[in-house]
């Protein structure tokens, strides 16, 4: 994107976008848009609603873990058969909970890679509390001293699933 394709037409939302300046170099650009301030919102509170709503029909056995990622990824049934090397018929019989409760380790390990999670997401759900991040498996020694980390697992309506929650604890 070049600086001049940036649209900078609304003063109250402004934005910073890096974009190949004038001069060839890139560089931050402010801009500003009406999409930003009104839109933009809108669309992060619904995916987040419909983030929760899927969630929650996953835990109580509504939906397999393979429709909840299909649909958070946004895939069709024919983009994740091609991506996991399966059929279409067998991704739409194992996006039923009673199926995919039978899948072959080989086929969730295909599901997995297609998905970009490990195998094992497809059968907990983390939960942290604020300002945790579950992707960081290490901790410094000095913070370890200070704060502790509780781990816990919860059993679910749904049988496969279980919610990991991994809490700060003050020592």
């Amino acid at each position: 994107m070049k600086e001049q394709e940036v649209n900078k037409d609304y003063k109250v939302k402004k934005y910073i976008l890096y974009a190949e300046k004038n001069d060839g170099t890139y560089g931050p650009v402010e801009g500003g848009s009406y999409m930003m301030e009104n839109e933009l919102d809108d669309f992060w509170f619904k995916k987040s609603h419909m983030e929760k709503m899927l969630r929650e029909r996953l835990l109580t056995g509504e939906i397999s873990p393979l429709n909840y990622y299909m649909v958070l990824q946004e895939m069709t049934v024919a983009e994740l058969a091609d991506r996991a090397g399966v059929c279409k018929r067998k991704v739409k019989c194992q996006m039923k909970p009673e199926r995919f409760k039978k899948a072959r380790v080989s086929d969730l390990q295909k599901y997995a890679k297609a998905f970009n999670i490990p195998l094992a997401n497809f059968f907990q759900v983390i939960e942290t509390s604020t300002g945790l991040n579950p992707n960081y498996h290490f901790y410094f020694e000095e913070e370890s001293k200070k704060d502790a980390q509780l781990i816990a697992q919860h059993g679910q309506q749904n049988p496969l699933i279980v919610v990991t929650k991994i809490e700060e604890r003050k020592k």
